[in-house]
């Protein structure tokens, strides 16, 4: 994300100054997409770029967006990355035009920040385990196995063929059962109500093991490289990714090789 000198910024991480707080804490509030429907998060992720490079910013993505709860009045926000320097800004938009009314820039030393996007990025790269089968020329690519999200490619002479595999948790047994469901920060979701789950004992006995492996369709890797997922489920099992990042560039690692 670059910008001009004419850019709504704060460069050191408070309020422009002629946005006032109307209530204390108020650009701290975390976002939430609850209550949304999806024509708004639609549209808050279609025109909010745009609304952006009026305001000098360019090549931006979007971590996370959907609403934040003021005193007496709903306020959208959303919070992007700058992929040019990376640094981070969070900008409050207006309810109605979704334009910016304010743009706050975290405070994180830059130099550091880019080391450390270097440095894992690398690590994720590194820990992509490749089989080759000399007899059939078959190869295969796949993230760590041991994570509840993983991804594998299978190559040949003819052909490409890339899956996910899911697992979660749950309490109660279920057997026959079908439905994937990955959701994204932006609110945004993938839906495979036909996948098949299985189900097995836990190994340490504490409950049950559902899981899902399928294949992906070219627009849903586009997706899942672009967003970073926050929540999945299998049938009505859920289970919170708190390091949905991590997944991401397991797969872009994946789609490089």
């Amino acid at each position: 994300m670059s910008f001009n000198s004419t850019a709504q910024v704060a460069p050191v991480g408070k309020k422009t100054l002629e946005v006032k707080e109307t209530f204390t804490n108020e650009y701290l509030k975390e976002i939430t997409n609850i209550g949304l429907s999806s024509a708004v998060i639609n549209a808050l992720n279609k025109r909010v770029p745009k609304k952006l490079e009026k305001y000098g910013f360019s090549n931006i993505a979007i971590e996370e967006i959907g609403k934040v709860n003021g005193v007496t009045n709903l306020k959208f926000q959303t919070n992007i990355i700058d992929n040019t320097t990376g640094n981070r800004f969070k900008i409050r938009l207006n309810s109605m035009t979704y334009s910016p009314q304010y743009i706050i820039k975290e405070i994180k030393p830059l130099k550091t920040k880019k080391v450390v996007i270097k440095e894992n990025i690398e690590d994720y790269c590194n820990s992509i385990i490749v089989e080759k089968d000399k007899f059939t020329n078959k190869t295969k690519y796949h993230s760590p196995y041991i994570n509840p999200i993983s991804f594998l490619r299978v190559q040949t002479d003819s052909s490409i063929t890339n899956y996910m595999s899911i697992q979660v948790s749950g309490s109660t047994i279920n057997v026959g059962i079908k439905g994937v469901i990955i959701l994204f920060k932006d609110g945004t979701k993938i839906e495979r109500p036909n996948v098949e789950v299985d189900s097995k004992v836990s190994r340490n006995g504490g409950g049950f093991t559902y899981s899902a492996f399928f294949n992906l369709e070219k627009e849903e890797i586009e997706t899942l490289s672009q967003k970073i997922i926050s929540d999945v489920r299998l049938y009505i099992y859920d289970s919170e990714i708190k390091d949905g990042i991590k997944y991401q560039e397991y797969l872009k690692c994946i789609e490089k090789m």
